[in-house]
């Protein structure tokens, strides 16, 4: 790096501490690599991703759980810093019919965390200007993004196979999990499946082989005579073999002229190894989505684990809620940069009884003297506008000198 180099980069720092976006010229340059006049597609094809979703059982129960819980959590805009819901704002509206005759509202939200989740991207077009009227979704599996020189993206390429259409990055509100590459590849997120795919592969091959072999007749029994030298002649093993089948299907007593042995045969090694194998990658995606095991419906967790599982996995989910907000953001800022859309956990019974804990510890402060406002904010709660007491008022010189001779004249002396 010669010094010219050193003092641009310089020059950016100071102007980005100072809160100054860089200009044209000061942006970093990443050269051919990413000014490259063409879309860039991603490392990992979206469409095994979203194939993943209807091929392995545990994934989609895991995925579908997210979904499920996350859209059951209201989505309210308000003012910024406040409680004060406003439903009736353009923005509400807008996310109450975000893509008109396309689908629902909550089948809308539901397929944007799908496509986040699994494939690491979620583009929405925002449609109308400065002010959205609609906010249809683009299918990653045909959206690849164009670099440009800064780094990110110039221009993002829907590619249906019918029209082709170029849209503007402002036009754009894309969801992307974090990347792993250096590339223009980093550009795209990083979906669940991408680490889950070996495992995923395995599992795969494990139920088709055992699939094959379950088409291939085994038995249930073996009968034998009980003496080695005894040979059952056609017409005694057809007798036998009548006499078993019609007993295992309706019970009763098997009786025959001689001794026999009847083995049923066990499960063999390589089974129970194609269980262990689903068991490892149903155990991974479990792990990837953060999903505990109670909630997919597998028992053995007693009631505290439970309890402290569904606290971790909401917790999870607040961070995923709180990243979606972010990015949906800058629609709202298209209307009125003093709101915000928020998901509302309050009503989620973890936080509830995380609330109640942090309004016990408000009173017992509040029991010792303390301000109600400034105990409740100190456990991070936001005090009802009832509680904030006013600012105290200025002091007077004057009326401070009087109070000051009065106590002076009824104190006694000694």
């Amino acid at each position: 790096m010669n010094l010219t180099t050193r003092v641009q980069a310089a020059l950016i720092s100071v102007r980005a501490a100072l809160g100054f976006s860089p200009s044209p010229r000061e942006a970093p340059d990443h050269g051919q690599s990413y000014a490259s006049g063409q879309p860039h597609p991603p490392s990992f094809d979206p469409r095994v991703g979203m194939v993943a979703f209807a091929k392995f059982p545990w994934l989609y129960a895991a995925l579908n759980a997210i979904i499920s819980d996350l859209s059951q959590v209201p989505r309210v805009v308000r003012v910024k810093g406040t409680t004060e819901t406003l439903p009736g704002h353009p923005v509400a509206q807008l996310f109450a019919n975000p893509a008109p005759g396309r689908m629902t509202a909550d089948l809308w939200y539901q397929q944007r965390i799908l496509y986040w989740l699994l494939t690491g991207n979620c583009y929405t077009l925002m449609v109308g200007g400065a002010k959205p009227v609609a906010l249809p979704l683009l299918h990653p599996e045909h959206v690849q993004i164009e670099p440009g020189p800064s780094g990110g993206p110039r221009s993002y390429v829907f590619d249906p196979g019918a029209v082709r259409a170029v849209y503007r990055p402002e036009d754009i509100s894309h969801w992307r999990r974090t990347s792993w590459q250096s590339d223009p590849s980093s550009l795209y997120g990083t979906g669940v499946v991408e680490p889950l795919l070996q495992r995923l592969q395995v599992e795969h091959s494990a139920v088709q082989q055992s699939a094959s072999m379950a088409k291939v007749g085994r038995p249930t029994v073996i009968i034998t005579p009980n003496d080695p030298g005894t040979v059952f002649q056609d017409e005694a093993r057809k007798r036998i073999a009548e006499n078993y089948s019609r007993m295992a299907a309706t019970g009763g007593a098997l009786v025959v002229d001689h001794g026999v042995n009847v083995h049923a045969p066990s499960w063999t090694p390589r089974d129970m190894e194609f269980q262990e194998l689903v068991k490892e990658a149903r155990d991974a995606i479990l792990a990837v989505l953060g999903v505990p095991p109670t909630v997919v419906g597998i028992p053995g967790a007693n009631f505290a684990t439970a309890q402290m599982e569904a606290a971790m996995y909401w917790g999870r989910l607040a961070g995923i809620a709180k990243m979606m907000d972010t990015a949906d953001q800058r629609i709202v800022d298209r209307f009125d940069r003093r709101m915000e859309i928020v998901h509302d956990l309050t009503g989620v019974e973890v936080f509830r009884v995380a609330r109640a804990a942090k309004l016990n510890n408000a009173s017992m402060m509040i029991a010792f003297g303390a301000d109600p406002a400034e105990a409740m904010e100190a456990e991070g709660l936001i005090p009802p506008p009832s509680l904030k007491s006013p600012p105290p008022a200025p002091a007077d010189p004057e009326r401070g000198g009087q109070d000051a001779l009065a106590r002076m004249l009824v104190t006694p002396t000694a």
